[in-house]
């Protein structure tokens, strides 16, 4: 019963160090693994700056409503990660709607969210309402 409702475009993104800016920008989050190399080697033996792992709720977020409208709401959206991700990396988001009801005038889509990098996971599947 799914093939009325709107189809979501699964996303690949890849992450850069202006993406990481622009997000710690939009969050006052500049703390400087999300940047700067030589620290995230001297302090914490990283390779390279890392996401912050809340991104990943505002990128799903922005790419949800950019598919259903401005008037879709979220309701719930539970993360739990795995692995971090470094920049020059590329994040696959695959949403497959798992159910959805009616409530008054509107339809509540429960979706499932995949999250990769190449073969890796990088979150559990991430579960989220939203309402159209």
């Amino acid at each position: 019963m799914t093939e009325n409702l709107p189809l979501i475009k699964n996303l690949s993104l890849l992450i850069t160090p202006q993406l990481l800016v622009a997000y710690a920008g939009a969050t006052w989050d500049f703390h400087r693994y999300h940047y700067d190399s030589e620290f995230v080697k001297d302090k914490l033996n990283v390779e390279k700056p890392f996401v912050d792992g809340q991104m990943f709720g505002a990128i799903i977020a922005k790419h949800l409503i950019h598919n259903l409208g401005n008037d879709a709401r979220i309701l719930s959206m539970k993360l739990r990660y795995l692995s971090m991700v470094s920049i020059g990396e590329s994040v696959n988001f695959e949403f497959d709607t798992i159910n959805y009801r009616l409530a008054e005038t509107n339809t509540i889509l429960k979706l499932l969210i995949n999250v990769t990098v190449e073969e890796r996971e990088v979150l559990q599947p991430i579960e989220v309402e939203i309402m159209i």
